[in-house]
């Protein structure tokens, strides 16, 4: 039963997934947030991109099925990729399994106590993006 009712997800997954890209189309690096964090992260992002870095952002929305496909295509031009969470990595570890096939970077900015700063996500971005 529980093995039907996942197919029936997966293959429906296209229907399923909804996300929110901004400033994707150039970007060379990549804020993706799910959550609380989205809205720090794009804040990041334009700040990011007011200072000549070529930022962009994705929110998952719907974080199961993890659409493979759509990060694939968001990546492509991408070399870095920070992910801002309000835990120690549940996100992060399935974003590194995709974005490893397509040999990009991946970063965690962790946090267990408050919610973000932008400052914090753009001196990670900094750290990492050079």
């Amino acid at each position: 039963l529980i093995r039907r009712i996942c197919d029936k997800i997966r293959k429906n997954a296209n229907k399923i997934v909804k996300f929110e890209a901004r400033y994707t189309e150039d970007a060379e690096v990549l804020i993706l947030a799910y959550g609380t964090p989205a809205r720090t992260a794009l804040s990041a992002v334009k700040e990011l991109r007011n200072q000549g870095v070529k930022a962009g952002f994705l929110r998952l929305v719907t974080v199961w099925p993890l659409s493979e496909k759509l990060i694939k295509n968001i990546i492509k031009n991408v070399k870095e990729i920070v992910i801002p969470e309000i835990n120690y990595g549940q996100l992060y570890f399935e974003i590194e399994r995709v974005a490893a096939k397509e040999g990009v970077n991946v970063h965690l900015v962790p946090q267990a106590s408050k919610i973000h700063e932008p400052k914090e996500i753009i001196d990670k971005v900094k750290e990492v993006y050079k």
